[in-house]
């Protein structure tokens, strides 16, 4: 071989230098073609990328504006209970501040008709929009009528110019009080407000349809940019670099940052060659998964299995780091032996079930509602002062009825409600033996209703 390469004429110089000149000159023209199809590549996927961006930015604006009209919505509905509730001429000022001044609901309906207009979303909002108009107009009905019945002096006209029926006028003082209460804290009242909140979240479910629409088209624009911008890479790179400038680019150094991003437990950075490439995404598809199984794991060990509620360990964690105006609601299915005795454990756990979902429904997103036992909830209650007994009755007397109605072919079910509140509590107590104790005091009184806990127990 050695005597072969010998041999072989040396054509180094003369003929082949032009050659090189030639390539040289070849590659250089075919090198900027190649950039110029990777910038037209990269300026297209960078608008695809602005157009997703802007997508996602309407329905982020959109989503804050539906939970500001929610939040307007209740801050609304609980000044005018409030005010039914107490008869205190304040909450009717707040009311009309929200309603007249402040408008937050104006507001986020403006926004939301700004990003809904051409698509099912616009008729969802009006729908909406509808709803709580209808809503208001009760909720001042209501306050006109403890206005009267309080002897408000100075009424504002939104409150004033409200005609009572004939029937209304002629109710006493008392009666116009008990009438408004009726209105605000009634199933009726309920079923008002339900299609409120229905139709934003309808809305935004609309809108997100859209975005989803609108980022699946900019999506598979900005994998064909990729795909071309990604060739133009390679054959430059394949161009114009060595063998061995290519081998560290685009095998030995991504390698080296995917060892180091695998020893901290990071996901893979797309880069290298197409090979590494695919290796990072297969790899980082597992490392989402993996993280998505470990959220499941821990919801999973948070939550009731059978009710979806949060389970004892993390009521007992909530409980252990309350603040101050606590409030705690032990619940007791009376009888559940019975039930699961009778009719069967299947029954029973449907039943146990529906228990759960009332308490869902009945309290606020803020407050935890929780299975503590077999048959047995708790509900931690936020910003809870002793002085709204009024309204924890009212949404006990709400359960009551919802577990008692047997439409859907369950047996009929009663509860035991023991009640807390963290400012009442004598020194040494904790709250939930509070709670426990007043339970004690229902099922002695004969089950199927509620005890306050007092310190004179």
């Amino acid at each position: 071989m050695a005597s072969q390469k010998e041999n072989q004429p040396d054509n180094r110089q003369g003929a082949k230098v032009p050659r090189i000149q030639v390539v040289n000159i070849l590659l250089l023209f075919l090198g900027m073609a190649i950039a110029i199809i990777g910038i037209i590549a990269l300026l297209r996927l960078l608008e695809a990328r602005s157009i997703t961006a802007e997508a996602r930015d309407r329905y982020e604006e959109s989503e804050a504006a539906a939970t500001s009209l929610m939040e307007a919505s209740d801050y609304l509905t609980t000044q005018a209970k409030m005010c039914v509730l107490t008869g205190d001429e304040s909450y009717l000022w707040k009311y009309l501040d929200e309603l007249n001044q402040t408008r937050r609901r104006d507001q986020a309906v403006a926004t939301l008709r700004k990003h809904s207009q051409g698509s099912t979303a616009h008729k969802k909002l009006d729908k909406a929009l509808q709803s709580s108009n209808s809503l208001s107009k009760r909720e001042l009905y209501a306050m006109r009528l403890v206005a009267e019945a309080e002897k408000f002096t100075d009424l504002p006209d939104a409150i004033s110019n409200i005609n009572l029926s004939e029937k209304d006028k002629a109710l006493t003082d008392e009666q116009k009080s008990e009438r408004a209460k009726d209105l605000m804290l009634g199933h009726e009242y309920d079923e008002m407000k339900a299609p409120i909140v229905a139709s934003v979240d309808e809305c935004t479910n609309a809108l997100s349809e859209d975005l989803m629409n609108d980022r699946s088209k900019s999506y598979a624009v900005e994998k064909q940019q990729q795909a071309i911008l990604l060739c133009a890479l390679i054959a430059e790179i394949a161009l114009l670099a060595t063998a061995a400038t290519c081998m560290h680019v685009f095998m030995i150094k991504p390698m080296r940052m995917h060892e180091r991003s695998i020893q901290n437990n990071e996901p893979l950075e797309i880069c290298g060659s197409a090979e590494i490439r695919s290796v990072a995404v297969s790899y980082n598809k597992l490392y989402n998964e993996n993280l998505r199984r470990t959220k499941l794991l821990r919801h999973q060990a948070e939550s009731d299995g059978l009710t979806g509620l949060l389970n004892r360990g993390s009521f007992d964690r909530v409980l252990a780091h309350h603040g101050e105006d606590v409030g705690l609601i032990i619940v007791d299915v009376d009888l559940f032996k019975r039930i699961n005795d009778e009719n069967g454990h299947e029954v029973g756990d449907e039943v146990l079930k529906k228990v759960g979902k009332s308490l869902q429904n009945r309290f606020r997103n803020t407050d935890y509602v929780c299975r503590i036992g077999g048959d047995e909830f708790a509900v931690v209650l936020t910003e809870m002062r002793s002085e709204l007994r009024s309204v924890v009755i009212s949404k006990v007397k709400m359960i009551t009825n919802d577990v008692s109605d047997t439409s859907d072919g369950l047996p009929v079910v009663t509860l035991s409600f023991g009640i807390a509140f963290s400012v009442s509590l004598p020194d040494g107590m904790s709250l939930y033996n509070a709670a426990d104790k007043a339970l004690y005091e229902a099922k002695h009184n004969g089950r199927n209703g509620y005890v306050f806990f007092e310190a004179s127990m």
